[in-house]
């Protein structure tokens, strides 16, 4: 992957926290902003490919993920695989 992908500490960043919603005691992850942001999102399917190629998962979902990354990717951000 050319370029720097965003750390798992930024990404954390780009995710809202909605304390005591729905109701008191649950912190609710709003991840709508991720979501917006072309080169979070793109950096979160690397990640998630990343785990799925650490934990053996199906070469089908790799594939799914890799696809997904770059059509993140074709949305605006400027990360490559």
């Amino acid at each position: 992957m050319s370029g720097e992908v965003m750390s798992q500490a930024a990404l954390k960043e780009l995710i809202r926290t909605v304390p005591d919603f729905p109701e008191p005691g649950i912190q609710f992850r709003d991840i709508t902003t991720l979501i917006g942001h072309p080169e979070g999102m793109a950096a979160s399917v690397y990640h998630l490919a990343g785990l799925a190629r650490d934990a053996g998962a199906e070469g089908q979902m790799f594939s799914c993920a890799r696809h997904m990354h770059s059509s993140f990717r074709a949305r605006g951000s400027n990360q490559d695989v």
